[in-house]
């Protein structure tokens, strides 16, 4: 598990680990900026000292009243007898979740990728919209020859910790994803979670003339489980947290590149769990996709590769999980397992 309390010392040790995949960097990097912006302004707000006096006073009125009124009450109620100013706290706390919004996005070289999820009822039958034209067409299916362990990192800042990271990545059944979990029940004033799994597979196409290509993807969910459970410390308490799963799409000209020639990375394939506020009731497991369900996508090259050319394509799957917390406690998890059921590319 990777630790971090100084922002330069995680940056360079996850650029050390990953050496070329430079955008998991440069995200968490960002990210800690912006946590490191508002930490500055929100302690503006309700400097460290004020806020040890609120708790230890909410605390001492707690255990003078046992069986009485909890600790948020108290701790509000003394924050008011102060003049903090709660509205703006909590405005803050939320001001920059747009920007982390977008850094989770991610975005790619390719046409966005058009989503189709397939009947149960006849799973083995290609949707029409998804027909490849076989002539000129590479269907690869499990076994595949080579898995890639693309990138990772687990990052808690403060009182959390990342106790499971597993891969579920196994070629011989074409089966990707992982299972990570991740909790902080000791939430400081600024706390982040950031928790990345990317893995999947590697095959060579050659082009039988000179085009641009389109990427079919067919996976069948196994198990998608996702949890955010949260409770609130104190009456100050802001949170925001995500988890989403990713597919993401590479082609790279030689098979050792570390740049692709083209890729879209992190393309929205589950949108996973969204939630915020102030810790109460958020919002428990949730199965994002049943066991069985059948998912295809269509992916669109932004460049055309020259014919008789032998193209590395990757697809893995990427899956996120991120939480802000300003004294909520939190649980947060995902077990995401999908077996890549086919990937044809196609010459257009």
């Amino acid at each position: 598990m990777v630790v971090a309390n100084e922002h330069g010392s995680f940056v360079q040790r996850l650029k050390e680990q990953h050496g070329q995949d430079d955008d998991a960097a440069r995200r968490a990097d960002r990210l800690l900026d912006l946590g490191s912006t508002q930490a500055h302004e929100i302690r503006r707000i309700l400097p460290q000292a004020e806020s040890a006096a609120i708790k230890s006073a909410a605390r001492e009125a707690h255990a003078n009243q046992p069986g009485g009124l909890g600790l948020r009450f108290h701790s509000l109620a003394e924050a008011g007898r102060r003049g903090v100013d709660l509205d703006l706290l909590r405005s803050t706390q939320q001001s920059d979740r747009h920007l982390v919004a977008d850094l989770l996005r991610g975005d790619g070289a390719f046409s966005r990728g058009e989503l189709i999820v397939r009947p149960l009822e006849a799973p083995f039958d290609w949707p029409p919209a998804v027909e490849p034209p076989l002539a000129v067409s590479t269907v690869f299916q499990p076994p595949f020859v080579e898995g890639w362990e693309r990138s990772s990192w687990r990052q808690a800042i403060g009182g959390g910790s990342v106790p499971t990271y597993e891969s579920y990545l196994d070629p011989q059944w074409g089966r990707l994803g992982s299972r990570m979990v991740a909790q902080n029940h000791d939430a400081g004033e600024i706390d982040q979670i950031n928790v990345l799994h990317y893995c999947g597979f590697l095959v060579p196409f050659t082009t039988p003339n000179t085009s641009p290509l389109m990427i079919t993807v067919d996976l069948t969910c196994l198990v998608c489980e996702h949890k955010i459970s949260t409770s609130d410390e104190w009456g100050w308490s802001e949170f925001v947290a995500f988890t989403q799963s990713g597919v993401a799409l590479d082609v790279f000209w030689e098979h050792d590149d570390g740049t692709p020639m083209t890729e879209a990375f992190r393309q929205r394939f589950v949108p996973g769990l969204d939630a915020s506020g102030d810790g109460e009731s958020y919002p428990g497991t949730k199965v994002i996709v049943g066991p069985g369900e059948r998912r295809s996508l269509n992916f669109l090259t932004d460049v055309a590769f020259p014919a008789g050319k032998t193209v590395w394509v990757f697809v893995g799957m990427s899956d996120f999980m991120y939480a802000r917390l300003n004294d909520v406690s939190i649980d947060v998890s995902m077990d995401t397992a999908w077996q890549l059921t086919s990937l044809t590319v196609t010459a257009l």
